[in-house]
């Protein structure tokens, strides 16, 4: 491949590439929003001025206390995984204590995942083997070489192309993905190769695999009208976020330069060394003004009139903090202007919460189940994916827990079947401990060998 070819991007990464940096920084936070630009220096304003407001603004980052909030429901009960034979893997126990080689449990490696899907719309994960070549199950457990997985963000998955099959199903060709050092990792359905990219185009590795398919996965955030390209939580947010940056960085300019009496006098002239006298009136601003303005332009004390000013820009963040929260469906969690909402009102927004909140999960899900079915197809064991099951819970509210639990005890006392008994006590305990596969297990056991006790025949 020439240099052109590997550095050419597909067409939505091009127009998107803009976006994603400034949602990235949104979320980073006050230096990187300065970093992009957010404050821009006035027609007028002296470099020194600039740069001391600079280093004087503020910032409330609200992106990422979306994000966070968000992640945070997200990943506050743990999946149910029914792994099989997998789950007793010793490779398996191994990956998920060290998914990505670089000790990083599993679970940890989706979570902060998920929370650049959500700053991001999506990001990719990569399911490769060390090595890539042929080894025996033994050798794999003495030298721990099992699948990983490696993370890129939109950045830099720079191209990608999908081709459909003899049945017409679309499916990955190709995709293209820049690396920490620079190099681009090209992979395709029976190869892969590594270039370096500099003044030229240098070919650094380049293998084959038996898998058939691009071993590659798109966790999405949100699915939106372009394939690949997930919708970011904070699309909306982030700009709302920048613009409080600035109103406030314009409330600290009207606090220096109106809030204090500001004395107002011509302009001394330069004496005959071309320097001119400096006013010297203390700590206090002075403006000053041409002295060819007239004998009646007199010195005199400019009225501070800051108060009306300042109050207008804090009640327009205010404003803009309120809608941030309303985007987000997050106003109840965070308390904006929850005492003015009737409980219907507060109810309605749970609710579109908890939807928004169920479809990033069943996303989330299904990536996770691509992960698996390639970590499988490493191992020549892709068949035992039909065997598993994979659920992430879709309800994220106490309340809804709480009324479940109720309906639960009192459709307990109504329907008298030991199989609705037994299976109504799995379910409460799949809500109450979601992920505790092995614990399930025992209760599944005990509740079984219950029954069969209670049926037993008594002398």
């Amino acid at each position: 491949m020439t240099r052109e070819e590997l550095l050419k991007v597909h067409p939505h990464h091009a127009a998107m590439l803009p976006r994603w940096r400034f949602w990235i920084a949104a979320y980073e936070g006050l230096d990187a929003m300065l970093a992009y630009g957010v404050l821009a220096r006035h027609p007028r304003e002296e470099l020194h001025e600039f740069q001391d407001r600079l280093r004087e603004a503020v910032g409330f980052n609200y992106c990422k206390s979306i994000v966070n909030c968000f992640n945070f429901y997200l990943f506050e009960k743990q999946p149910r995984r029914e792994l099989a034979g997998l789950a007793g893997d010793g490779l398996w126990r191994t990956f998920a204590e060290d998914c990505d080689l670089y000790g990083t449990n599993y679970d940890n490696f989706l979570l902060e995942q998920q929370k650049y899907a959500s700053i991001f719309g999506h990001v990719g994960v990569l399911v490769d083997k060390p090595g890539r070549g042929a080894a025996t199950r033994q050798e794999e457990r003495e030298a721990r070489l099992h699948p990983y997985l490696a993370a890129y963000h939109p950045e830099a998955i720079l191209d990608w192309r999908v081709e459909r099959d003899i049945n017409h199903r679309p499916y990955v060709a190709m995709v293209k993905l820049m690396e920490e050092d620079g190099t681009i990792l090209v992979y395709r359905p029976d190869a892969w190769e590594r270039w370096r990219v500099e003044e030229g185009a240098e070919l650094v590795g380049q293998g084959t695999h038996p898998l058939g398919r691009v071993p590659f996965v798109w966790l999405m955030n949100l699915t939106g009208r372009r394939r690949f390209v997930g919708v970011s939580d904070i699309a909306d947010v982030a700009p709302l976020d920048a613009s409080i940056i600035r109103d406030l960085s314009l409330g600290g300019e009207v606090i220096r330069n109106c809030a204090f009496p500001m004395f107002r006098t011509p302009r001394q002239p330069p004496d005959a060394t071309g320097l001119r006298d400096e006013v010297a009136t203390g700590p206090r601003a002075v403006l000053e003004w041409d002295p060819d303005a007239g004998a009646d332009a007199r010195p005199d004390w400019l009225e501070a009139a800051a108060r009306e000013p300042v109050e207008a820009i804090l009640l327009w963040v205010e404003r803009k903090t309120q809608e941030i929260y309303r985007m987000s469906n997050a106003g109840g969690l965070h308390g904006v202007d929850a005492q003015a909402k009737s409980g219907v009102a507060l109810r309605q927004e749970f609710q579109l919460l908890n939807s928004v909140l169920a479809s990033k999960a069943a996303n989330l899900e299904e990536a996770e189940r691509a992960i698996l079915g390639h970590w499988l197809a490493w191992q020549g064991r892709e068949k035992e994916v039909e065997r598993m099951r994979l659920e992430r819970p879709r309800h994220f509210s106490v309340e809804d827990l709480a009324a479940d639990l109720d309906n639960a005890l009192k459709g307990a006392g109504f329907i008298d079947s030991p199989t609705f008994q037994r299976e109504l006590k799995m379910s409460l305990a799949r809500r109450l401990l979601p992920g505790g596969e092995g614990v399930l297990g025992t209760v599944r056991e005990e509740l079984t060998a219950k029954d069969v006790a209670e049926q037993q025949p008594r002398d």
